[in-house]
C-alpha cells in the first residue's frame, strides 16, 4: 500500500511526501517537489508503475528498464566488469571484440537487437572471409575428423 502525505515540519510551504514498497521489499519515503496532492499522487503512480514493470520483467532495479544503446552498455558496464574480473591478456581480447562489435551495433538500443540483426552481421562477415565457412558438423550429424583420422 503506497500513500501520499503532507509534511508540515518544513518552514514556508509544506512538502508532499510519498511512501511505497520497493523491489527490495523495504518501505521507502521520499519528499517530492509536488505543489499539490494530485501531483504527488501522479509521482507515486509513476514510481509504482515502474516498480511493477521491473518486477514483471525480472530486473533488479528500475534503472535497468531505461533504454540504453549497445555502445553505452559496453563502455559503462561490460568493459569495467571485464577489467575487474579478467586477466590482462583476456581483457585486451575483450577490448578488441568490443571495438569490432561497437561499429555495427553501437547506436542500436540494447533491447532492440534481435537474432535477425546478429545473423545479418554474421552473414556480412562471412562474405568478407576468403575461405568458405563450413558448419561444425557434416550432414550425417558427425563432427569434423581429428588429425589422426585424416588420410
Amino acid at each position: 500500500m503506497a500513500t501520499v502525505w503532507r509534511d508540515m515540519r518544513t518552514r514556508g510551504r509544506p512538502a508532499w511526501c510519498i511512501l511505497y514498497k520497493g523491489l527490495d521489499g523495504k518501505w521507502h519515503r521520499e519528499r517530492t517537489e509536488a505543489r499539490t496532492k494530485e501531483q504527488a499522487q501522479a509521482i507515486l503512480a509513476k514510481k509504482t508503475d515502474g516498480l511493477i514493470t521491473a518486477k514483471l520483467t525480472g530486473v533488479s532495479s528500475v534503472e535497468a528498464l531505461k533504454p540504453r544503446t549497445f555502445g553505452e552498455f559496453v563502455t559503462h558496464e561490460y568493459l569495467p566488469h571485464c577489467a575487474a574480473t579478467h586477466t590482462e591478456k583476456t581483457y585486451s581480447g575483450d577490448l578488441v571484440m568490443a571495438r569490432i562489435l561497437t561499429d555495427p551495433f553501437g547506436p542500436m538500443q540494447l533491447r532492440s537487437i534481435g537474432t535477425g540483426d546478429i545473423q545479418k552481421y554474421v552473414d556480412q562477415e562471412a562474405g568478407r572471409i576468403l575461405r568458405p565457412v563450413r558448419p561444425a558438423r557434416d550432414e550425417n550429424g558427425k563432427g569434423r575428423r581429428t588429425a589422426s583420422e585424416r588420410p
